[in-house]
């Protein structure tokens, strides 16, 4: 027969199996980051086809973006959702108050990786500025 004590204890031990068998665990690895570069830049318009591969635990991506001058820099930023994944491409002023730049329209090539992904399907969006520029579904191996 049961104590008082014993019966509480066991009790509280099955609540507690109980509750915790509803339970599912899950640990995040890491999380994707995104590896940026610029390219060459110079005069010229037109927002490059861009381009986007799925790889072994990662995902490229590359193409062009128009600025308002050559003497802008971009930019990019990483939203991931699931398995949703945009990439927020902006363009930047590199001059400083005194300095001037040639007057044309500018284009500026880039590459980057989106790295530390699990195998599986994703949606890649490339954003310049505001604007979709691409967008793609992948297989990261």
């Amino acid at each position: 027969m049961f104590t008082r004590r014993g019966f509480l204890s066991s009790s509280v031990a099955l609540v507690g199996l109980f509750l915790l068998s509803g339970c599912r665990h899950t640990v995040q690895i890491g999380s994707p980051t995104l590896l940026f570069r610029q390219g060459e830049t110079g005069c010229g318009t037109g927002d490059g086809s861009s381009e986007i591969i799925g790889a072994l635990g990662m995902i490229r991506f590359s193409g062009a973006m128009t600025t308002p001058d050559p003497c802008h820099h971009l930019e990019a930023m990483l939203e991931s959702t699931n398995d949703l994944l945009i990439v927020h491409i902006t363009a930047r002023s590199a001059l400083g108050p005194d300095e001037f730049c040639v007057k044309c329209i500018g284009r500026a090539a880039y590459s980057g990786e989106i790295a530390g992904l699990r195998k599986g399907h994703y949606t890649v969006r490339i954003l310049h500025s505001e604007r979709e520029i691409k967008r793609a579904t992948v297989i990261v191996h």
